[in-house]
């Protein structure tokens, strides 16, 4: 990426109309990551405009821009990219592979989402046929699921937080106007919202 500015010349203090002179200043973008959603990130973080969303057609796409808003700790984008990932992707058959990517790239909402999904078949009696390789790849989603068909809530705090999804969570630590610094769990963003 270049950036033209003016910049004090410090070579040439003789000249009084020579104070400002033009340079060009490179940039080297992240190696190993697609520059143009390099750049749409940036323009994300600069202007909050995420349309280029909207152009998104693929799950393959979607999950390239969130592998790198996680690397680079971009949370927002990662959160709406999650949310996005849930009502296009996100069905009986790819759960399972969504929580194991979930997990891998610290996605806690659409984890959430797929144990739902998987849970609520489950609880119909309709298992998913790599139930059991979920149980050793990933024991603690496969433990939530199990919890959540029987309807097991522990020794839990149920309110109104409890039934929301995270999305409205989220939704509602905004309307509260308190300032997140990173994406959260469920759990902390009912702590914070208690």
């Amino acid at each position: 990426a270049r950036n033209t500015r003016n910049t004090p010349n410090e070579d040439d203090d003789d000249d009084a109309e020579d104070e400002y002179a033009t340079r060009t200043v490179m940039y080297a973008l992240p190696e190993n990551d697609d520059p143009q959603i390099v750049r749409n990130m940036i323009r994300f973080i600069v202007t909050d405009d995420d349309s280029f969303l909207d152009n998104v057609v693929s799950n393959l796409q979607l999950r390239s821009i969130l592998v790198v808003a996680n690397k680079y700790c971009c949370w927002k984008l990662k959160v709406l990219i999650e949310e996005k990932l849930i009502r296009k992707c996100l069905d009986f058959y790819s759960a399972k592979n969504w929580i194991l990517f979930a997990r891998s790239h610290s996605c806690e909402m659409l984890k959430e989402a797929a144990i739902h999904v998987l849970a609520i078949n489950q609880r119909n009696g309709i298992e998913h046929p790599d139930m059991g390789s979920l149980e050793t790849e990933a024991p603690e989603s496969y433990l939530a699921i199990v919890k959540l068909a029987v309807g097991a809530c522990g020794n839990e705090v149920v309110d109104r937080f409890k039934p929301m999804k995270m999305a409205e969570l989220y939704d509602e630590v905004e309307e509260r106007g308190i300032v997140l610094h990173s994406d959260c769990s469920r759990k902390q963003l009912m702590e914070i919202l208690r």
